[in-house]
């Protein structure tokens, strides 16, 4: 099963807050294996204590912090990224607190097929100075990748591969998010600003769940009967076939499995 974008949305800038609800920013469809990820962008300060949750005063789905996504650059660059795995669907309340006001962008997307237990894999951050701010994600084909951007100064005057938004709005810095469909070893995502700046990004790897056949379990004392079409598995009693084939010796190669299912390693 590959991934699939469900609904991007629209970010939400904010200036010199420690608190955001939006219940416009994003409508997360119902579909399967659903995953929700928002991007997180502070232009001038060090946040610390960040919870985001989904469905804010409804069911109140706490989301995960995606390990080594956070990128900080001095005091006014900073980006990282969270995640949720089977969100409400729906246009729901989505609320950000953090300690210390501070200016900033953040943004939500959603996709379909996506491994619900390690949905969110290869976290990476990158620091820097100059007019590319940029993180390499490691990946694979049928997954999706997600970046985000920030930096103080410089407007972002573009983003690859596809935007999911840019933000130069702010009273105190600018910030962007993209995403990209996944590859084989790693994808890069990246920004382009006005000029050089210190910047920091953070990316995530969206993991597509897997489309295994599921393994056929036969029993033990399961015993075999001889068909025209080859060998099959039979529920028949023990007494009857050993009377009947007291020395067979069946290789497993040609036991038919029913469709859609596999052998078991």
């Amino acid at each position: 099963m590959a991934v699939a974008l469900d609904a991007a949305g629209t970010d939400f800038l904010f200036n010199n807050v420690a608190t955001i609800s939006s219940n416009t920013s994003i409508t997360v469809g119902s579909g399967s294996n659903r995953a929700l990820f928002v991007v997180l962008c502070f232009n001038t300060a060090t946040p610390t204590g960040i919870t985001v949750t989904w469905d804010s005063g409804g069911t109140n789905q706490v989301m995960t912090q995606v390990p080594n996504s956070t990128a900080q650059n001095t005091t006014h660059s900073f980006s990282t990224i969270f995640w949720l795995p089977n969100p409400i669907a729906g246009q729901k309340n989505l609320a950000v607190n953090w300690t210390t006001s501070a200016w900033g962008s953040v943004c939500a997307i959603a996709f379909t097929g996506v491994d619900q237990v390690n949905g969110a894999a290869h976290g990476t951050n990158a620091t820097g100075n100059g007019v590319t701010p940029q993180v390499i994600v490691t990946s694979a084909i049928g997954d999706y990748t997600v970046a985000c951007h920030s930096d103080l100064a410089q407007a972002v005057n573009a983003v690859n591969p596809t935007q999911l938004f840019r933000d130069n709005g702010g009273a105190n810095g600018n910030s962007a998010g993209n995403y990209a469909v996944g590859a084989s070893p790693t994808v890069t995502l990246n920004g382009t600003l006005a000029a050089a700046d210190d910047w920091a990004s953070s990316g995530v790897d969206v993991v597509a769940a897997s489309s295994a056949a599921p393994v056929l379990a036969v029993p033990r004392r399961m015993y075999l009967r001889r068909r025209w079409v080859g060998w099959c598995a039979s529920p028949f009693g023990e007494t009857p076939l050993r009377k009947q084939h007291p020395a067979l010796v069946l290789p497993s190669k040609r036991l038919i499995l029913p469709s859609g299912f596999r052998w078991a390693a």
